[in-house]
């Protein structure tokens, strides 16, 4: 089989195995083409001027961007964002937030970022003041120059965030290194700035004084109304008032349920007294003298002891129940009768006097009729100091709208007025960090002064200008070859047409007959003999070659 050389076909002859078929016009290339690296190099061939063409003209103007544009100086600069200073916080509040330090938040930062890429801020880098005065008063001419720088130095400059890091990294592109050095100085001195007025509005200690002063006077004012009113109504506080008067009252009604109970006490045992006493006698019997027989008595004795040793003589020489024994018995008996008559009193004298019993009773029921007439007078004195301290009670609830009213307005303008103190404190403080640069922001690297170019950099440049001239001629041949409705193989013959390709013709044969190269379309049908003869030749070499094989 004879391939074709790498060309584009005007027309094309092919073979197959039962007849000769013959096609001027070929289809458009199906979209599932397989693509090899060997088709890419046959296409890339193929339109090898393209190619050629394309890269050429990216490659130089790639030079010409490179040597014929000026150069270009960067300075850079780093800011650090931290939280180790918290902004005041203008509230009514007394409270102190809390003092622990924060990590600085993605938001924070890109925040940070777009303060950097503010218009107001390029405006004052630009020409410092440009804010401070209203736009009136530029001319047209200064507002359309003015804008200009500024769009000049926004393109220019270039801010971002350091890569998991809290640090703001911050360039500004100039024709010369010291411009673009004092341009970025000029940003980080508005930058800095700008945070003062958004971190704390300016004019805060003086606004907290003037606020502080004004509530001082009203605080004045009141505690004059207070005192004024204290001293008409005689008292110090309603409240304590009211609870001592509170007290007394309780403790007088506690007091007189104590009486209350005494008096009953004191009656009980008034009536129990009155009653035992009219039971005793008022007098009774003291001294009794009884006055006895004692000669007489003293006779009978002696003759009852004779008796009784008569009889025990008796009694040793008799039995008892002899006369001369029962005898001395019987005298014995008439002797002790005798004795007992005379051992009876025969005089007898009493005196009486006054009863002790009764005399106590009488003592202590006086006594407690004395203190029950006490405690009667202590009750109406407790009843009158209860009824006198609930009046004042009464008197003193009445006053305690008022009062509280006074009292709360004085404590009220007291807390605004050290409130406001506390605050103007803070901002006085926070006008002296200002003024020694403590702030969040701490400015890591300076603006840097750097005398090597940016832009160019004939190298690095070059190299990646060459890639992108062949890359871009490479994409416009391939999309050349992609519209192509040509056939440059024999496999893309058989996909075209669907049947096996058996010979094909060389271009080189359009060479042998120039007279098919030149032919309009409209000739070829008074060619048809010579196709014939040359399709015929390509049979008859197919036929050579198979037979020989």
């Amino acid at each position: 089989m004879v391939r074709p050389k790498f060309c584009k076909l005007q027309k094309v002859v092919f073979l197959t195995s039962q007849e000769i078929i013959r096609q001027p016009h070929l289809p458009p290339a199906p979209a599932g083409r397989e693509l090899s690296l060997f088709a890419m190099v046959e296409a890339l061939f193929r339109h090898l001027k393209l190619f050629m063409l394309v890269a050429g003209a990216v490659f130089a103007l790639a030079l010409l961007w490179i040597f014929a544009t000026p150069r270009k100086y960067q300075s850079n600069a780093s800011i650090l964002v931290q939280n180790a200073r918290s902004n005041v916080m203008i509230t009514a509040s007394n409270a102190d937030g809390p003092m622990e330090v924060r990590d600085v938040t993605e938001e924070q930062l890109n925040s940070e970022v777009e303060v950097l890429n503010s218009r107001d801020l390029l405006d004052e880098v630009v020409k410092a003041g440009w804010n401070s005065k209203p736009r009136s008063s530029y001319s047209k001419a200064e507002l359309q120059a003015h804008e200009k720088a500024v769009g000049n130095l926004s393109r220019r400059m270039g801010a971002g965030v350091a890569r998991k890091s809290n640090v703001l990294l911050v360039t500004v592109t100039a024709p010369d290194p010291a411009q673009a050095q004092s341009e970025l100085q000029r940003l980080l001195t508005a930058f800095i700035a700008r945070q003062r007025q958004i971190s704390r509005p300016p004019g805060a200690a003086k606004f907290f004084a003037q606020q502080a002063e004004r509530y001082k006077s009203e605080l004045a004012q009141a505690q004059m109304a207070l005192a004024a009113f204290q001293n008409q109504q005689q008292l110090v506080n309603v409240s304590d008032r009211e609870a001592t008067l509170s007290g007394n009252v309780t403790g007088g009604e506690s007091a007189r349920r104590d009486v209350d109970v005494q008096i009953s006490d004191l009656q009980k045992r008034i009536q129990a007294d009155a009653a035992l006493l009219e039971t005793l006698p008022p007098r009774q019997e003291t001294q009794e003298h009884v006055t006895p027989l004692s000669g007489a008595l003293d006779q009978l004795t002696t003759q009852l002891v004779t008796l009784k040793n008569q009889r025990t003589e008796l009694l040793n020489k008799y039995p008892p129940t002899d006369r001369a024994v029962r005898q001395i018995e019987l005298q014995i008996l008439e002797t002790e009768a005798g004795i007992r008559e005379a051992s009876s009193p025969r005089t007898h004298d009493a005196s009486s006097d006054v009863n002790p019993t009764w005399q106590q009773l009488q003592t202590d029921l006086t006594m407690l009729r004395s203190n029950l007439s006490g405690l009667r007078a202590r009750r109406a004195a407790l009843s009158s100091q209860i009824a006198n301290q609930q009046s004042a009670l009464n008197s003193t609830e009445n006053l305690s709208p008022t009062f509280t009213t006074l009292q709360s307005k004085v404590n009220e303008l007291e807390t605004n007025y050290q409130t406001y103190l506390h605050k103007r404190d803070e901002a006085e403080i926070a006008d002296s960090m200002d003024r020694q640069d403590l702030m969040n922001f701490a400015v890591v690297e300076a603006p840097t002064y750097s005398s090597l170019p940016v832009h160019p950099k004939p190298v690095r440049d070059m190299f990646l200008g060459m890639l992108t001239a062949l890359l871009l001629a490479a994409i416009a041949a391939f999309l050349v070859e992609s519209t192509r409705e040509t056939a440059g193989t024999a496999a893309e013959l058989e996909q075209w047409s669907r049947y096996p390709v058996l010979a094909t013709v060389p271009w080189t044969y359009q060479a042998e007959l120039p007279e098919l190269s030149n032919s309009s379309p409209s000739s070829l049908n008074r060619r048809d003999k010579s196709e014939a003869d040359i399709a015929a030749n390509a049979r008859l070499a197919f036929l050579r070659s198979t037979s020989e094989q």
